[in-house]
């Protein structure tokens, strides 16, 4: 079952609480609508890490996520103004203590959304400084690639347009992968779900180098933007950072509000599918009924 993580969920405060042999887990979720992004800040002192995650998310678009795809392997890899190269954006996450970023694409009900995610050591850890200099570097990323003529540097295009093609192509040597791609035309089947790009390799090819630029520059005006911060941080310290980061971004909703896709009544299936591999992958799905706000909204989200 999927949900769209970005649904807004109730302005009170929640608290959530786990319990299982030897752990309790409890989470204080806030939102807070601003002008221009909504920000939902889950508090949990469980974690060493303080993840940050802005998520531009809008109505599914066929031509569009071909794109985001893309820009899921370039945004990182093509540099920026301050950092020329991926092996000087590796050198600055090392310098702040190992700092994890990554970026993706990924459709949810009948929506689609680029997120781009930061991890870093809480402070309290290391040194207070690493806030600021996450925040920059996050910055860095999103707002100043290295562009030239509208365009991304185009050896970069280039390559990461041929690797995600053979990942395509090459989907069978990748059983998890190529799985969940059948199984989600099998269970699925008559819904947004069971198109996948992937089995649409021409769309692939098509793509262009100054229109991904195009749809990059979308992101800060075109879409809706939340962003989640999770971890045991210092709440006005991240609202000073995130009101900085996002100040000329423009937040746009056009999503769709029914998360959950109306699936046929199915009698049990099972489905085998052979392949020339050492392991095996089980995908069990089942439809889920009547859920309230909240199960639907935060609590299947949360343990999924």
């Amino acid at each position: 079952m999927r949900g769209n993580e970005t649904e807004p969920l109730s302005n009170m405060k929640r608290e959530v609480k786990s319990r299982d042999l030897s752990t309790r887990l409890t989470m204080n979720y806030k939102k807070e609508e601003k002008e221009n992004y909504n920000l939902h800040l889950i508090k949990t002192d469980r974690f060493k890490e303080i993840t940050i995650s802005i998520r531009f998310t809008k109505a599914y678009d066929r031509e569009e996520g071909a794109y985001l795809k893309l820009l899921e392997r370039i945004l990182i890899t093509n540099g920026t103004k301050k950092y020329k190269s991926l092996k000087d954006i590796s050198k600055e996450l090392e310098n702040l203590y190992r700092t994890n970023l990554n970026s993706r694409f990924f459709a949810t009900s009948k929506n689609m959304t680029f997120e781009l995610k930061l991890s870093f050591i809480n402070p309290k850890y290391t040194s207070m400084d690493i806030y600021n200099e996450s925040f920059k570097l996050l910055n860095e990323i999103l707002t100043n690639p290295r562009i030239e003529n509208e365009c991304f540097d185009e050896n970069v295009f280039e390559l990461e347009k041929e690797n995600l093609i053979k990942s395509i192509l090459n989907v069978k040597d990748d059983p998890e992968t190529y799985g969940r791609i059948e199984f989600e035309s099998i269970f699925y089947k008559g819904t947004v779900y069971e198109e996948n790009n992937y089995k649409n390799i021409k769309i692939f090819k098509l793509l262009e180098n100054k229109k991904l630029y195009e749809i990059y520059k979308s992101l800060f005006s075109g879409f809706k933007i939340d962003v989640f911060v999770i971890g045991d941080f210092l709440e006005d310290i991240i609202k000073s950072e995130i009101s900085k980061l996002l100040k000329n971004y423009s937040s746009v909703d056009s999503t769709y509000k029914e998360l959950f896709i109306k699936l046929k009544n199915q009698e049990k299936q099972e489905n085998f599918l052979q392949n020339d591999t050492n392991g095996s992958n089980l995908f069990v799905g089942c439809t889920i009924n009547d859920l309230t706000i909240e199960e639907r909204d935060f609590k299947l989200i949360l343990y999924k």
